[in-house]
């Protein structure tokens, strides 16, 4: 098999739950080593499901799995100060260091950029932190939930504009999309710094602030109130509804244009109602939007979403279903592409991963090994990469330090 793309790179992340976790597994995944550093705790990802059988387990957190694969793990208190000694023996041996803690904590544990570039001067130190080292909210803590609607984005999901503002408030995307487009951000940040790297020789910092990584993923919202004003977008929805009702399902389904007008009427083999002359111009079929989408759910409803879509599809009118996760395991499309990968974990068993979401032809990437166990690599890194005697590794499990 052809080498991965990053397989010269070493990667040491500092980071908690999300965010970090997911910018360090896209360099995993393209053949990087990442050595992941866990609080003697655990990673609080760990704590979060969902779990097999529902019974929690530390080593069979599906959050954790997901986020950590083909990474290696060690434990480490990097608040103290021997923490703080093997963290910046670790960082002379990596090209990139990534963290996600506010900037105060890593300013009194002494792990800034500066700490970093002391021991190594060609080090790529990527911050993630809720607004940035700089500026009046700069120590503020947050969430995803914080994150999505500090930026904006939230206000206009999930249609862009809230419909209707008194019934359908802004909503929060779900599970945690704000911390992985924020490690996605960072990610592609990082690479950069690299490439910079190649052609300089040198080293830097990347400030990542969550808000400001989502505020760039604002839609054209941004745009409308620079021009206009206006908060809330007033245009008229289309007129099928955002999810309509089928025998097993939902499907989204559109038929504004005259084009798909058309289409709409041989679906459905013309019906006494869609031949209604108030319906016979795009803008009758706008003021009579309602109508429309009420009569059309009442020849959909006793069909499948599946038969609906193909049906749609072969009159070129823009429809999809409402997939659910049992659709898409089962997806034709996912399996002729082998996305889905199985990957055995020595305590929680083999599960389907998500794959690799790019495909390489000369630099192929893959998951790799299983999310490790906790402390899982404490000889492999501490004792043979930076020196360290196994009777100092005995002697921190006691103290609490791994």
């Amino acid at each position: 098999m052809a080498e991965s793309a990053l397989s010269d790179l070493r990667v040491l992340e500092l980071g908690e739950f999300v965010s970090a976790a997911w910018c360090t597994r896209a360099f995993a995944v393209m053949g990087a080593e990442v050595i992941k550093v866990e609080s003697p705790s655990g990673d609080r990802s760990r704590r979060i499901g969902p779990f097999p059988n529902d019974i929690p387990n530390s080593e069979k957190s599906g959050l954790y799995l997901y986020l950590n694969t083909g990474k290696k793990g060690i434990t480490l208190d990097i608040g103290s100060a021997t923490g703080r000694q093997v963290v910046l023996e670790l960082a002379k041996h990596v090209d990139v260091v990534v963290d996600n803690h506010l900037p105060g904590q890593m300013r009194d544990w002494g792990l800034t950029y500066s700490d970093f570039q002391s021991v190594n001067p060609r080090v790529i130190f990527t911050s993630i932190t809720p607004f940035g080292w700089e500026g009046p909210w700069s120590d503020y803590k947050s969430n995803d939930l914080v994150g999505f609607h500090a930026s904006g984005i939230g206000h206009e999901t999930p249609l862009m504009f809230v419909t209707d503002p008194e019934n359908e408030p802004p909503l929060k995307g779900a599970e945690y999309q704000g911390d992985m487009t924020t490690g996605w951000t960072a990610a592609s940040a990082t690479m950069m710094a690299i490439f910079h790297r190649v052609q300089t020789g040198l080293g830097q910092m990347l400030d990542v602030s969550h808000h400001e990584a989502l505020a760039n993923m604002v839609r054209p919202n941004v745009a409308r109130y620079t021009y206009s004003g206006d908060v809330v977008e007033d245009r008229p929805a289309a007129p099928a509804p955002a999810a309509m009702q089928c025998a097993d399902g939902y499907v989204a389904l559109s038929a504004l244009a005259d084009a798909h007008w058309a289409g709409l009427k041989n679906m459905l083999g013309e019906p006494e109602w869609i031949m209604d002359e108030r319906f016979s111009t795009r803008e009758g079929r706008m003021e009579n939007r309602q109508e429309i989408s009420d009569l059309t759910q009442l020849e959909v409803l006793e069909l499948s979403k599946d038969d609906v879509f193909r049906r749609a599809q072969e009159n070129h009118i823009p429809c999809f279903p409402y997939n659910t996760v049992e659709d898409v395991l089962k997806s034709d499309q996912y399996e002729h592409r082998e996305y889905w990968v199985p990957v055995a974990h020595p305590i929680a068993g083999e599960y389907n991963y998500p794959g690799v979401p790019f495909k390489f032809s000369k630099s192929p990437g893959s998951l790799g090994r299983s999310a490790p166990l906790l402390g899982e690599h404490n000889e492999a890194i501490l004792v043979d990469l930076l020196g360290y005697s196994a009777q100092d590794l005995r002697d921190w499990r006691i103290s609490g330090l791994l």
